[in-house]
């Protein structure tokens, strides 16, 4: 076998439909051991990558968040303080969280930092990003190595990279989105069957998702596992979401009518997934009503829901940047400016992401106080 197309056209082939759910070929492009996405051993993220995070425009995104896990640490009064990050990309965020906390050098020795990332380059990455906090970490290659986690357990933009299923409205009926190959012009093309997922079916009706004719949308049954995974393993604490994502309504299907799955590859957004597998990266929209109604079956009380812009200006985020604007043509103040444009701006980042707070055996902490909700969690 010569390539990872060849690898995914025996896939498609060698299955009885010759035919794979859109879910499957989004979980190998991104995840496959050595041809995935995320597998490779290649930067992803910043300039030289294919797209930006919020933690790679500066340090000041994970220091106010540090402001906001600080309190919820400090709420749950326990003599050891945990944080649990999910994914953790290159080691970052982590960084400036665990920076942040090392002000406070008696909160700091106290503090074990989980990282659970599956992706051994990215595993080196960290390993080189938190060097100097290396006694503060412990590093996870299953969910499983824990059990009865009192603390945080913090994600950010995880779940917009778990595989989707893709589901399509065509005479009042709900049909599969999934991938063939084609042995005339040697291509993979896309192809809808009527869905026989019974558990996708029952997620629709929960949720109340409605599409028009041809309109499209993303489910992830990975969400609804790992969220399951995430209570289990939580026996008193929060979780912390931050994702770019919507909740899923009317108006919501209105303004998305073909869905939100893209790739992203060299700073361009890519329209076609069926192109570059394993170069490009895979995304979706997540939707929060999702978690949040499976948090709920699983105990996971949902506490706040808000943009990221409005999180971060609670969190005084503004604070932050203050240093160098004396001097509007300082290099501290430009990069300023770059993030305040980056995360703060309505059209941009500060809007489009979202920020979703559950918790289990706890009350709303005293820093989060006062936060809009942005949702009726009775939907």
């Amino acid at each position: 076998m010569n390539s990872f197309r060849d690898w995914l056209r025996q896939q498609i082939c060698a299955s009885e439909e010759r035919w794979l759910p859109f879910s499957e070929w989004m979980e190998a492009s991104l995840y496959h051991p050595q041809w995935g996405y995320y597998m490779r051993p290649k930067k992803k993220i910043g300039k030289c990558g294919d797209y930006y995070t919020s933690s790679s425009v500066g340090t000041v995104f994970g220091a106010v968040l540090a402001e906001g896990l600080f309190g919820l640490l400090e709420s749950l009064s326990a003599e050891e303080w945990v944080i649990l990050e999910l994914g953790g990309g290159d080691g970052r965020l982590a960084c400036q969280i665990l920076n942040a906390f090392q002000r406070y050098p008696s909160v700091y020795r106290k503090l074990t930092y989980f990282l659970l990332e599956k992706s051994p380059f990215h595993r080196q990455l960290q390993f080189q990003h938190l060097i100097s906090h290396k006694e503060r970490i412990v590093y996870l290659d299953s969910l499983e190595q824990l059990q009865g986690v009192t603390g945080v357990i913090l994600s950010n933009e995880f779940f917009d990279a778990l595989p989707v299923h893709i589901l399509e409205r065509h005479d009042g009926k709900w049909e599969e989105v999934g991938v063939t190959w084609n042995e005339n012009t040697l291509c993979f093309e896309e192809e809808r069957r009527p869905c026989r997922n019974q558990r996708l079916l029952e997620l629709l009706e929960e949720l109340a998702i409605a599409a028009e004719e041809g309109g499209r949308v993303e489910l992830s049954l990975a969400a609804v596992e790992w969220i399951n995974q995430l209570a289990s393993v939580l026996e008193k604490g929060y979780l912390l979401t931050v994702d770019y994502g919507y909740l899923a309504d009317g108006a919501a299907s209105a303004a998305m009518p073909k869905g939100t799955l893209r790739g992203y590859r060299m700073h361009q957004i890519m329209t076609n997934p069926y192109l570059y597998p394993g170069e490009q990266d895979l995304t979706a929209d997540v939707n929060f009503s999702l978690l949040i109604e499976m948090g709920k079956k699983a105990c996971l009380e949902p506490l706040l829901f808000e943009s990221q812009r409005k999180f971060l200006l609670r969190l005084g985020i503004l604070e932050e940047l203050v240093e160098g604007a004396d001097d509007p043509f300082s290099a501290e103040a430009r990069k300023n400016r770059a993030i305040r444009q980056l995360l703060l701006d309505e059209t941009g980042m500060g809007e489009r992401f979202c920020v979703l707070l559950q918790g289990k055996n706890v009350f709303v902490p005293r820093v989060f106080r006062g936060l809009s909700r942005q949702v009726s969690f009775n939907i």
